[in-house]
């Protein structure tokens, strides 16, 4: 075990210790994190070898984007329980607020989507990594894709952002093909603020995934905000009977 102490701004903000996992996950798995107010500092200790990540820290600051990018990807598997480290490989991967991560542009998908608002914005300041995903300046409320057209849909730490999360969640099954994957992660048992406006109960998740089939859920203490607890859903498009209504884009190989 290793223990590491870090100087912390706001250590007495309440979500201090789950932002000091998360910026040290890529780097190595944290066991435990102990804030002292006071003295704005906080004691971690990490388990050496159980990296998330790469066990080195890349010397240019676009490489270390990348290796955060990578973690991303690990850490998004991780959370959904799925052992494939490649598991969007071959797929069409659809991220639903990335923001500037680069978790489409590392995770190996076959075409690499992200609905992000913001993407102008965060391309014009030079926060976007330079890779092959496309992304798509429009709210997830109405995703200008073809039905079924989607295998994997990712939404972390993202619903409790939008506009409308049940219109969110009709777009993620109509874009869904008959088998395809929602990986959500999103926080519940908070509060309501300015920048998350809206507040989620562990049933209210479960109504809005209703449409889809859950295949696993899960808790993880620390949330993405200031209370409550992260819930981890993956569930499942079904099969339909009915002939689909559109067929994939022409710039998706059938191969």
């Amino acid at each position: 075990m290793t223990t590491v102490v870090f100087e912390v701004e706001q250590a007495g903000c309440g979500s201090c210790a789950s932002r000091v996992r998360s910026a040290l996950e890529p780097f190595g798995a944290v066991e435990d994190v102990q804030v002292d107010e006071q003295a704005d500092c906080a004691t971690v200790s990490l388990v050496p070898g159980a990296s998330v990540g790469e066990p080195e820290v890349a010397d240019s600051y676009e490489d270390r984007r990348w290796q955060e990018a990578r973690a991303q990807v690990q850490r998004v598997l991780s959370e959904a329980e799925i052992d494939d480290p490649d598991f969007f490989g071959g797929r069409v991967l659809l991220e639903i607020g990335p923001g500037p991560v680069g978790l489409p542009e590392a995770s190996g998908a076959k075409l690499a989507l992200a609905v992000e608002p913001l993407a102008p914005r965060l391309d014009a300041a030079g926060l976007l990594l330079r890779g092959d995903a496309v992304y798509l300046a429009t709210g997830a409320e109405s995703m200008p894709l073809l039905d079924e057209s989607v295998d994997v849909v990712v939404a972390r730490n993202s619903l409790d952002h939008v506009v409308d999360p049940a219109a969110v969640l009709a777009e993620v099954v109509r874009v869904l093909r008959p088998g395809g994957l929602l990986i959500l992660n999103v926080d519940v048992g908070g509060e309501p603020t300015a920048e998350e406006p809206h507040a989620f109960t562990t049933d209210d998740v479960r109504r809005l995934v209703a449409p889809l089939r859950v295949q696993r859920e899960r808790s993880i203490p620390d949330p993405h905000g200031h209370m409550g607890a992260q819930l981890v859903v993956v569930a499942m498009k079904d099969a339909s009977t009915d002939e689909p209504s559109t067929t994939l884009p022409r710039w998706i190989s059938p191969s």
